[in-house]
C-alpha cells in the first residue's frame, strides 16, 4: 500500500509544490515561501484547533473554515 494513498491518483501527492500554479488568473503562493508559510499555518491555525476541542456543530464549522481558508 502506498505511504500516501492519494499517491496512487496523483504522483506529486504528500509532497510540497514547486511550480507556480493559479486559478482564474489569481496566483498561489510562489513555491519558494512554501516552507515558511506551512510553519506559520502549523503553529497559529493548526496549533488553534488541533485537536479540535469544540463542542458545537458552529464552533467546529468556524474551525473547520478558518482552516481551510488559511490553508487555501
Amino acid at each position: 500500500m502506498h505511504r500516501n494513498w492519494l499517491e496512487s491518483i496523483y504522483e506529486w501527492a504528500g509532497r510540497e509544490r514547486n511550480v507556480m500554479i493559479s486559478k482564474e488568473g489569481f496566483p498561489f503562493a510562489a513555491p519558494a515561501y512554501i516552507p515558511d508559510l506551512m510553519e506559520k499555518f502549523e503553529k497559529e491555525e493548526l496549533a488553534r484547533f488541533t485537536p479540535c476541542r469544540f463542542g458545537s456543530k458552529e464552533e467546529v464549522a468556524e474551525a473547520l473554515a478558518i482552516v481551510h481558508t488559511e490553508l487555501m
